[in-house]
Parts: structure tokens; C-alpha cells; sequence
């Protein structure tokens, strides 16, 4: 056994190849590793983008149907006629985006939402510098709404990641993750017109 095989050799798909000599055994198990790493960084990426989501989800849900539980917990006050509107309208937001984020499931996605906390944290901001009364309040959907800015840049990163990786083990022409093709047989070869 040589120590190129035995490093290949992380996982159990590997194990068929440990001890073979040559270079069709480096190269198997080289291609074999890269789609374990592949498979573990979208299962990984996969993960993280479906924590956010369900965080997301769950929250939406709890202030667009009891924003006053939701704002007692965390603001410290029940909410007046027109914040709980705004909660309610806030919470419809975030459970779209949510479900929107989820099915389209891409980086540009999450880019994109990550836009719109990041909007909403800088509106708070502001209504916190204007309104004493609602500036504990607002510091707190702030911090909610930077929070998941930040999540949702993290899990574009990550589902970039798993497209790569998708990318990677599915392999198209001359990527890598191709695999061992063996050369074209005269069977194997069509005419050309």
C-alpha cells in the first residue's frame, strides 16, 4: 500500500481502492474523495440555508399571528393599533421570503433577502432616532433584522458552495468530478456526416 491510497482513503467508498497499484487506483479514489467532499459540503450548505429558512418562517408566522406576545417578549410592551399592523404586514413579509427563499433556493436568492433585512434594519435605525417611545422597539427589530441580513449572506455563500459542489461531482465536460472514462471504442464512436 502506498501513502497516495491510504491518504485517499477517508471513507468507506474509498476502501476498494486502498492497496492497488498503479494509476487507475490513485485516480478512482482521488475522484471518489472529491465527490464525498462534494456530497458533504452541499449536505453542509444544505443546512445552514434550511436552519434560516425555518428561523424565518417561524418567526413571520409568531408576529403576523400574535404580534403582541412576540413584542412582549421582546420589546417589553404590547404593541399599539398601528405597530401591530406593521407587524402583522412584517411578518407576512418574512414568511413569503422564507418560502420564496426555499423554493428558488439559489445565492442570488438569498442575496436578495439579505438586501431587504438589511433595508429594514437601516428603516428601524431611523424610526429609533425619531420616536423615544418606539426606540426600544426598533433597536430590537434592528438587531432581528441585521441578524438575518447577516444569516442570509451566510447561507448565500453556503448554497454557492453546494452549487460548486453539485457542479463538481456531477462534472461536465473537462471539470472535474468527471470520472475515469475509458478511451472510445469503434462501437462506441458515432460517424460523422
Amino acid at each position: 500500500m502506498n501513502a497516495t491510497n491510504a491518504g485517499n482513503a477517508g471513507n468507506a467508498g474509498n476502501a476498494a481502492t486502498v492497496g492497488t497499484t498503479g494509476n487507475t487506483g490513485n485516480a478512482v479514489s482521488a475522484v471518489g474523495g472529491l465527490c464525498a467532499r462534494s456530497a458533504k459540503k452541499a449536505a453542509t450548505a444544505l443546512g445552514a440555508v434550511t436552519a434560516l429558512s425555518a428561523v424565518r418562517f417561524t418567526y413571520g408566522t409568531a408576529e403576523a399571528t400574535v404580534p403582541d406576545f412576540v413584542s412582549r417578549h421582546l420589546a417589553g410592551r404590547p404593541l399599539d393599533r398601528h405597530e401591530r399592523f406593521a407587524a402583522r404586514v412584517l411578518g407576512v413579509r418574512h414568511t413569503v421570503q422564507a418560502g420564496a427563499a426555499t423554493a428558488l433556493a439559489s445565492p442570488s436568492a438569498y442575496r436578495l433577502g439579505a438586501g431587504v433585512d438589511a433595508l429594514h434594519a437601516l428603516s428601524m435605525v431611523g424610526l429609533a432616532a425619531v420616536d423615544r417611545r418606539r426606540r426600544r422597539l426598533a433597536l430590537t427589530e434592528t438587531a432581528i433584522a441585521s441578524a438575518m441580513a447577516f444569516a442570509g449572506l451566510h447561507a448565500a455563500r453556503r448554497a454557492g458552495q453546494a452549487q460548486q459542489a453539485n457542479d463538481a461531482s456531477a462534472g461536465g465536460p473537462g471539470e472535474p468530478g468527471q470520472g475515469i472514462s475509458s478511451p472510445a471504442t469503434p462501437a462506441s464512436r458515432s460517424p460523422r456526416p
